[in-house]
């Protein structure tokens, strides 16, 4: 959700604005494919960027976690044993499973909010175009992390 919000709107407003001012016609008339040069890079970046806030994500959490047990007192292990703990309840598909659903959100983010943009229409302003951009990244997000669970359950 912290890619869709931040990078996805980003992206959603600048594929629109590139579509507006027919840059898109301009490359497609001189035989550049715009979805290879502008949108493949883009998605690459995002799923490393996904990969890479989830496991943060995961790391803070864990840390928080353990700093609140102890001010609370009650821990009954150090740091490291909590976090060897979490890593030995864990399976070799849990991990698969995790890295895919991130690499996967960041990809599906980038795409869905750069087809949304370049699928606009000239009448169409950012205010129309954001929200139809995040809905589509957050079904788009939330569905295939469904689908997984699901196909590995």
């Amino acid at each position: 959700l912290i890619l869709l919000g931040r990078s996805g709107t980003v992206t959603v407003v600048e594929f629109g604005t590139i579509k507006s001012s027919g840059q898109l016609g301009e490359l497609e008339a001189v035989g550049i494919d715009p979805f290879t040069l502008l949108v493949i890079p883009r998605v690459v970046a995002m799923a490393v960027a996904g990969f890479t806030l989830g496991v943060l994500f995961v790391a803070i959490a864990l840390l928080a976690g353990y700093i609140t047990g102890e001010l609370l007192g009650l821990n009954q292990s150090g740091f490291f044993e909590l976090v060897t703990g979490v890593v030995n309840a864990f399976t070799v598909p849990n991990f698969v499973l995790f890295a895919l659903k991130m690499v996967l959100a960041g990809g599906l983010v980038a795409v869905v909010c750069a087809i949304t943009g370049m699928s606009s229409t000239r009448a169409e302003t950012p205010s129309h175009l954001l929200p139809r951009g995040f809905v589509r990244g957050l079904l788009a997000v939330l569905g295939s992390s469904v689908l997984l669970s699901i196909a590995t359950a």
